[in-house]
């Protein structure tokens, strides 16, 4: 049994990753939220799993577990990759579109790549593993479901822009709308970060301690998220409460 301290290191770094974005998903279901918002919650929950299960695999890696299943670990931390899309499909639905109907067709979608990425990644060789560093043990999809990821990703990335392009005309204009956008513009910079981050992060453009390093950042998402929900509470606007809403 080899022991890794820098993999521990890297397993506590992204255990704290996980526990700031638990942090945050309670903070904003401690609020009634309305569905828009519950799909925005989700994401992060999913987040907040994901980072849970690096750290998992980085601690079991780093400390020598010789049984560990990391193939199995590998797929389901990147099926979770996919799971995360849904509600966050569903949120650009309801917020860009401003239909449920085109909420739940988005949804559909993203439940359909997601089960066909997943699939092919638990083929046998659906996922890559990379050399095993001081202080990484990475793993990346196959080329079909790292395609299916780039699409999901570049087309989130084109909806973000659109929306904070027409929040962003909405707050500047004034009025009684622009206190809203104004937190709707936060919201969207927070997923546009992570994702930011994301992209940077599986196109390996940051390796060994400095992709430890860099993944702290992640935390800057959470961060806004949670200081623009609680500044948004003392505010005391109600744009995440909803009384009656259709889904």
């Amino acid at each position: 049994m080899v022991i890794s301290i820098g993999l521990i290191f890297h397993a506590f770094v992204t255990a704290v990753i996980s526990i700031v974005a638990f942090i945050l998903v309670y903070e904003l279901f401690s609020r009634h939220l309305n569905h828009m918002m519950v799909s925005y919650g989700l994401f992060w929950l999913f987040t907040g799993l994901l980072w849970a299960q690096n750290a998992y695999r980085n601690a079991m890696i780093g400390f020598g577990v010789e049984d560990f299943p990391r193939f199995a670990s590998a797929v389901m931390s990147q099926t979770t990759v996919f799971i995360s899309g849904i509600p966050l499909y569903y949120y650009i639905g309801r917020k860009v579109f401003k239909s449920p109907l085109v909420a739940k067709i988005l949804t559909t979608v993203a439940v359909i790549v997601g089960i066909v990425g997943s699939w092919f990644l638990a083929q046998p060789n659906g996922i890559i593993f990379e050399p095993i560093t001081f202080f990484t043990a990475e793993a990346v999809a196959n080329p079909i479901s790292a395609v299916l990821f780039r699409v999901s990703i570049g087309a989130i990335i084109v909806a973000l822009v659109y929306s904070f392009a027409v929040e962003f005309k909405t707050w500047r204009g004034g009025g009684v709308k622009a206190k809203a956008a104004g937190y709707e513009i936060l919201y969207d910079i927070a997923i546009f970060l992570y994702v930011f981050f994301g992209v940077i992060d599986l196109a390996k453009l940051v390796t060994d301690w400095h992709l430890v390093i860099f993944r702290i950042l992640y935390c800057a998402a959470f961060l806004m998220v949670y200081l623009s929900v609680r500044h948004q509470r003392e505010s005391s606007t109600d744009y995440l409460f909803v009384k009656y809403e259709k889904l």
